[in-house]
């Protein structure tokens, strides 16, 4: 009976009829892709893009921030030892700031 053309006719008209609320919310989207990110009987490819799909609903995901930074702070020689670390302790602690935003 399911497979009859009526049904499946039937069924499309009633799913293009719904809005989008209707159809699906992102609490059962999320319950669906939780199940396929912990099921067992899954293939773990799939199980792995579920997770990240979650991740991206939940946003759970690291920021994509690209930081250029050489890594080496050179001592000049024509000032003071005391104000290059004065320098370096600036610097680390604005890397750091950059990197936890």
């Amino acid at each position: 009976m399911l497979a009859e053309p009526y049904v499946h006719e039937t069924f499309r008209k009633l799913r293009e009829s719904m809005s989008e609320e209707d159809l699906l919310t992102k609490k059962e989207l999320s319950l669906n892709v939780k199940g396929i990110a912990f099921s067992a009987f899954i293939n773990a490819n799939a199980r792995v893009q579920a997770s990240a799909l979650l991740a991206r609903l939940f946003g759970f995901e690291a920021p994509q921030k690209s930081l250029s930074v050489s890594g080496v702070m050179m001592v000049p020689v024509q000032r003071s030892v005391d104000k290059w670390e004065e320098e370096a302790v600036n610097s680390q602690a604005q890397l750091l700031a950059e990197v936890r935003s």
